[in-house]
C-alpha cells in the first residue's frame, strides 16, 4: 500500500498547466485527490486524458472561488490543501475584478474554509517569483534575490490597458496568506512557492493548440512558424512543471517546508537557446522554414535569485533546460496531432 494512500489532498485549479502537474505527481505519491474545477466539462476533458488516475482523483465544482464560502464544502475532511488556481487574464474590464480580486479573495477563502476545519494540517499555496521580483520595474542588477524580498509593484502601477495585474495578484494573494497566518495562528501550517517561468511538457487538457500555457506557447511558436526572427526573452529564468509538482508533493510531508517561503529558480535562458535546441532535434522544421534561425545567444541575466533553500530542503537534480525544451516540444508535436 502506498504510504499516503489513506490522506487527501484538496487541489484548486487541477486542470490547469501547474495543477495537472501536481494532481498527477500527488497520485504517483500514493495520495487521495480531491480536485476542483470551474465546470464539469473541465472534469470530463481531465478525465479523458488521464483515465488512468480517475479512481484516485474526485472532483468539485467550484465555479468562482472568490465567491463566499467557495471550499467550505470542499475541504471536509481533507488532510492538506494545494491552492495552485489563480486567474490569468490578457485582457479585463477591471484589472481589479478580473485578476487581484479573485486571487485575493480565492487564497483567503482557501484559507477561511481550512481554518474551520480541524483535519487540515499543511496548506501549499503556488505564488510566482513575480511576487518576488518584477522585470518591468528595473530588477536591482547583480542583486541576488532571496525569499525575503518582495516586489515593489503597488496597485498605482497597474492600468486598464495592460500593465503587469498578473503579477500584482500573485504578490497581493500571497502576502495576504501571510498575514492571516500572523494574525489568525490557524491549525495549520503555510508553505508557499514562488516559481519564475514554468516549462515542461502540459498534461492538462488542450483541445487547441491557441490554448497553450504561456511557456508551451512560447515554445510552440518557435516551431511552428509563427515567429521569423527570435523574439527577445521577456522573463530569463526558468523551472520544469515537474520539478515544481515534485516540490510541492515534498512539501506536505516535511517539517522543514511548515511556514516557509521558497524561491524555485531552475536557471536562466534566452528564447536564442530554445530556438537552437529546437533547431538540433527537429531539422525537418529547420528545413521547412518553421525554427527560426538562432545564435545561441546565452541570457542576459541581470539580476541573481537564491534557490538554495528548496535546494536545501527537497534535494534531488533538478531537469537541465535542453530535456524540458525537448520534452515540453514532443509533447506538442504529439498534442497537434490530436487537436487537429
Amino acid at each position: 500500500m502506498p504510504p499516503h494512500e489513506k490522506e487527501l489532498v484538496l487541489v484548486t485549479g487541477a486542470t490547469g498547466f501547474i495543477g495537472a502537474a501536481v494532481t498527477l505527481e500527488l497520485v504517483k505519491r500514493g495520495y487521495r485527490v480531491l480536485a476542483t474545477a470551474r465546470s464539469v466539462a473541465k472534469v470530463n476533458a481531465f478525465i479523458a486524458r488521464h483515465p488512468s488516475v480517475a479512481e484516485w482523483v474526485s472532483w468539485a465544482i467550484v465555479p468562482d472561488m472568490a465567491a463566499p464560502q467557495a471550499f467550505d464544502t470542499a475541504v471536509t475532511g481533507v488532510d492538506y490543501i494545494m491552492h495552485v488556481a489563480s486567474p490569468v487574464h490578457r485582457s479585463w474590464r477591471s484589472f481589479q475584478m478580473d485578476s487581484v480580486d479573485p486571487a485575493v479573495k480565492g487564497t483567503l477563502n482557501v484559507l477561511e474554509s481550512a481554518a474551520k476545519e480541524p483535519t487540515v494540517k499543511r496548506v501549499v499555496i503556488t505564488s510566482s517569483m513575480a511576487a518576488v521580483v518584477t522585470h518591468s520595474l528595473n530588477p536591482r542588477v547583480g542583486y541576488t534575490y532571496t525569499d525575503k524580498d518582495w516586489s515593489p509593484l503597488l496597485p498605482g502601477d497597474v492600468t486598464e490597458e495592460g500593465d503587469p495585474a498578473y503579477v500584482l495578484s500573485k504578490k497581493m494573494a500571497e502576502q495576504g496568506a501571510w498575514e492571516f497566518v500572523d494574525t489568525r495562528k490557524p491549525q495549520f501550517t503555510l508553505t508557499t512557492f514562488c516559481p519564475p517561468l514554468v516549462f515542461g511538457p502540459p498534461m492538462q487538457p488542450i483541445d487547441n493548440m491557441s490554448r497553450l500555457n504561456t511557456s508551451a506557447d512560447e515554445i510552440w511558436k518557435l516551431m511552428n512558424g509563427s515567429c521569423r526572427t527570435v523574439p527577445p526573452t521577456i522573463v530569463p529564468v526558468w523551472i520544469d512543471v515537474r520539478d515544481v509538482a515534485k516540490m510541492h508533493v515534498a512539501a506536505l510531508s516535511n517539517p522543514h517546508a511548515a511556514n516557509q517561503r521558497y524561491i524555485t529558480a531552475g536557471g536562466t535562458y534566452s528564447n536564442s537557446q530554445i530556438a537552437h535546441i529546437l533547431g538540433k532535434a527537429y531539422p525537418t522544421l529547420v528545413s521547412r522554414g518553421l525554427i527560426p534561425p538562432s545564435d545561441n545567444e546565452p541570457p542576459q541575466a541581470q539580476f541573481e535569485s537564491d534557490s538554495s533553500k528548496a535546494m536545501r530542503d527537497f534535494g534531488g537534480e533538478w531537469i537541465g533546460f535542453e530535456q524540458s525544451v525537448r520534452d515540453t516540444a514532443d509533447m506538442l508535436l504529439e498534442l497537434e496531432k490530436q487537436t487537429k
